[in-house]
């Protein structure tokens, strides 16, 4: 690594059993991504989250084999479930119905219990636990988040109700594009561990967000 700030694990390189080209650099890039989304303790600092103490949903299973239905991509090609999960190098899919699981396949080496990288699904669940609160009337959405969190007043997110934000319109300046050094997506990768930062005094700036 020629990084000037190591990454917060003291990661020995080659990882075993990791691709000869995985670097810290590229590890959440394809096809690096195939193995260290499976293997994310093995990069990142992580810990487990207790679900609580409180009564599990337990599913029921109706299994039924969906790999040869067709349907209709977005080039207007006809494809099957089973090609769409190998073109999209899929590890895990799951499909509920009233209840129940109809259908639970993993690939590329994942298992039922494989600690996998959840990305962006989230923000799924974080709009489920929202859901929650506001239907026992702890949350107001039409609220400013600053009415919640009072260190938001004096950033880009002053003014913005907690629906925006939800809804991703708070106009807060942020570009997502990841192949620019200088976007805020990549200024944030760096400031929490995600990415090494360039040098020490490369760290998330607040001004203008």
């Amino acid at each position: 690594m020629t990084d000037i700030i190591k990454p917060p694990l003291a990661v020995q390189w080659p990882l075993p059993g990791a691709p000869a080209t995985l670097s810290w650099t590229n590890w959440d890039w394809p096809p690096q991504n195939r193995w260290a989304f499976q293997h994310v303790g093995d990069l990142l600092r992580v810990a487990r989250i207790s679900r609580g103490y409180g009564p599990a949903w337990h599913f029921g299973s109706a299994p039924r084999d969906m790999s040869g239905i067709t349907f209709t991509d977005a080039d207007g090609r006809t494809r099957t479930v089973a090609d769409m999960l190998t073109a999209t190098n899929t590890d895990g899919f799951l499909v509920a119905q009233d209840g129940k699981i109809v259908a639970e396949i993993y690939l590329n080496g994942m298992e039922r219990s494989t600690l996998h990288l959840s990305q962006s699904v989230v923000k799924s669940f974080t709009s489920t636990l929202v859901g929650i609160l506001v239907g026992a009337g702890e949350l107001d959405i039409t609220r400013l988040v600053s009415d919640y969190i009072p260190e938001l007043a004096s950033s880009g997110y002053r003014g913005a109700t907690v629906s925006q934000v939800l809804d991703m319109r708070s106009g807060v300046k942020f570009s997502e594009d990841y192949l620019a050094p200088d976007s805020e997506v990549a200024a944030l990768d760096r400031a929490c561990g995600w990415k090494p930062r360039r040098d020490s005094a490369d760290t998330l700036s607040t001004k203008g967000l």
